[in-house]
């Protein structure tokens, strides 16, 4: 098992929508919204404990950024991009390669069809 870190705490970022955006400026941790990810039960170093792994991980994205429910486009593409980032963050802090290999076929896939 891969124990180095058994959860990533505030790798799970969202934007929140209506704060000033600083061109570089890095959000305040304390005022964006976190989700821990559990993984210390799986077995990461196998393709099925990396891929429940993956499903927790854009699962806590979906909790932490705001839902797409709106009819604003605008809106929509802000949500979609915050699950990605959050899930990016989430995966290059795990630093787990089987981890990062199944993000790379995934969003491969999406961005292909």
């Amino acid at each position: 098992m891969h124990t180095s870190s058994p959860a990533l705490a505030a790798a799970l970022l969202s934007f929140i929508t209506g704060l000033p955006a600083h061109a570089g400026a890095a959000p305040d941790p304390d005022l964006v919204p976190q989700v821990v990810v559990r993984y210390g039960d799986l077995n990461v170093e196998t393709e099925a404990g990396a891929l429940t792994l993956y499903e927790r991980i854009v699962g806590a994205a979906r909790r932490v950024c705001p839902s797409a429910r709106v009819r604003d486009l605008g809106r929509i593409q802000a949500v979609h991009t915050c699950r990605e980032e959050s899930v990016a963050r989430a995966i290059a802090a795990a630093n787990i390669p089987r981890l990062a290999a199944i993000q790379t076929a995934r969003t491969t896939r999406t961005r292909a069809s």
